[in-house]
This record gives C-alpha cells, structure tokens and sequence, in this order.
C-alpha cells in the first residue's frame, strides 16, 4: 500500500488573501486622501490668483489715476480718493462698475469709484462661495482693520475665509471653531 502524501499547496489561503485585501485597501485610502487634500490646495491657489489679479489690476488703476502735487519743487501722489474704507460695502455687488460707452470726460473721484467698483464686482462674482470677504484700500498700514493714516502709504487688503480641506489646517490651528481658514493678500501701492 501506497502512502499518501501530502498535496502542495495550490493558491492562497483565505488569511494571505484578506493581508492583501488591507494592504490594497491602505494604498487605494492613501490615494484618495492625496487627492482630497490636491483638490483642496488648487481651490486655495485659485482663490489667491484672483484677489491677487484684481488688487494688482486695482493698484495700476491707482498709479495711472493719483492727485498730483507739487511743494517745494518735489512731485507728491497722493491716492486719498481711494481710500474710502470697506470697498465692498461701498461697491455692492449689482453695482454697475462698466466704464461708460460714450467718450464722456470723468474726473479722477469718479474714475476712482468706478476702478473701486470693478474691483468689488470681480472679488464678489469670481468668489462667491467664500466667507468673510472684506476688501479695503488703506491709507497706512492697517493694525487689525483699522488703518492708521500714515501720511504716503497705501495698501490694498483683502482678506477671506474658507472652509478647511482637510484635518490638517485645523491640526495645525489655522482654522477657527467652525474650521474656516482664514487667508489674507496684502498689496503696497507703489512706484
């Protein structure tokens, strides 16, 4: 009589199969967070290249519109007729800020509110979802909202809040009880 022996083994067993299973399961969960947080970082970026687009375009409006002076034998520019505070509040959002058709002469306080308005109109139509959105041309530098007057320095604020892509935001303590992440552009008038 024969002895039997003993068959090789021929596939996986059911414990090699589930390990492979988890370790699939791991990797594809690793992708899909990767992806979460890629989306998330390209929403930001895109959300800073337009307040970044329109308060540059705003600061060459203001360059080629200032309120010359001359004292002394020196040039001054001076920007005060945009420094009106909340650019939004000032500018609502069905405010017209097209240039009028005609070739009608303007004068530079109402080529500045026009330029204000365009401004406000491109944040509030090209980021509508965001929250907090606060728009200012500051005479100074602002210390908290506030600007603190000084004499020849404008900058242009914006300031917007988004909600938090991913965990790490808050981990990291950028994000606020509601997990809003508060981001901010700042842009110095100049020469």
């Amino acid at each position: 009589m024969q002895g039997k022996r003993p068959s090789k083994q021929q596939g996986a067993t059911l414990i090699e199969v589930m390990v492979a299973i988890f370790v699939l399961a791991f990797g594809v969960l690793a992708l899909m967070v990767a992806q979460l947080r890629s989306v998330s970082s390209v929403q930001e970026a895109e959300n800073q290249t337009v307040v970044a687009q329109a308060a540059q375009t705003l600061m060459e409006g203001m360059l080629v519109n200032p309120v010359v002076s001359v004292v002394g034998g020196s040039t001054n520019k001076d920007y005060a007729v945009y420094a009106q505070g909340d650019v939004l509040a000032l500018c609502p959002i069905d405010a017209d800020g097209d240039y009028p058709d005609d070739n009608s002469v303007i004068d530079k306080a109402t080529l500045a509110q026009r330029q204000l308005c365009r401004f406000s109109t491109d944040l509030q139509t090209k980021l509508p979802n965001l929250t907090n959105l606060n728009a200012q041309v500051c005479r100074g530098n602002p210390q908290n909202g506030v600007c603190n007057q000084a004499p020849n320095i404008y900058i242009i604020t914006v300031s917007w809040g988004m909600q938090a892509g991913d965990a790490t935001g808050a981990a990291q303590g950028m994000a606020d009880a509601d997990g809003v992440v508060t981001y901010r552009y700042v842009l110095p008038v100049q020469d």
